[in-house]
Formats: C-alpha cells, sequence, structure tokens
C-alpha cells in the first residue's frame, strides 16, 4: 500500500499546485477536477483497506484515473496489494481444506 499511499500525497500536492499557479477560472475549474478526484480515492483507499469490497477498490481506481500519469502509481499499488489479498486468501482456503482432509484420514 506504500505505493498507494505516495499516490494520494503526490495527487494531493498536484491538485493544490494548479490553484497557486494564477486566479483564472481554468485552474479553478481544474483544482475542483483534482480535488474532487483526490476526495474520490481517497474514500476508496479507505473503504479498501476496511472491507476490500470491489466497490470501493472500482471507486479507488476511478479517483486515481483522474490523475493520469501520476495517478497509474496508485492504480498499480492498489493491484499489487489487491492480488497480494487475494493470494493470500487462496493459500488460507488451502490450508484449510488441507488441514481438515488430514482430519478425516487419521479417524
Amino acid at each position: 500500500m506504500g505505493k498507494v499511499y505516495l499516490s494520494l500525497i503526490i495527487n494531493f500536492l498536484v491538485s493544490f499546485s494548479v490553484l497557486g499557479e494564477d486566479e483564472s477560472s481554468i485552474a479553478f475549474g481544474l483544482f475542483v477536477i483534482f480535488a474532487s478526484g483526490w476526495v474520490v480515492s481517497l474514500v476508496g483507499v479507505v473503504c479498501y483497506q476496511n472491507n476490500q469490497a470491489r466497490w470501493s477498490y472500482i471507486t479507488a481506481a476511478i479517483g486515481f484515473a483522474v490523475f493520469i500519469p501520476i495517478g497509474l502509481l496508485g492504480l498499480f499499488g492498489l493491484q499489487q496489494d489487491r492480488s497480494e489479498r487475494e493470494k493470500q486468501k487462496l493459500l488460507d482456503r488451502l490450508a484449510i481444506k488441507k488441514s481438515s482432509e488430514q482430519k478425516v484420514n487419521h479417524t
């Protein structure tokens, strides 16, 4: 999740750096778009950490997509974390299945 947090920090800085350049309506419009993307990705990441639901993963991915190309860092980090969690779940299921089979064989 380190890449995800790094991407959130960079995206936050990008959002506010756009606002600091000038006071035009274009800069403010970009700020609104970037800030909205950052909030969506933050909500998605927080919810993903709590329940690993698919909707939270998709929400975070949508938020990171606003910041392409730097948002790819967050997307890759999120995908890597999801893969590791899925792999761990599979290994846990296999271990439970194997231990239950061994109990049946011993009786």
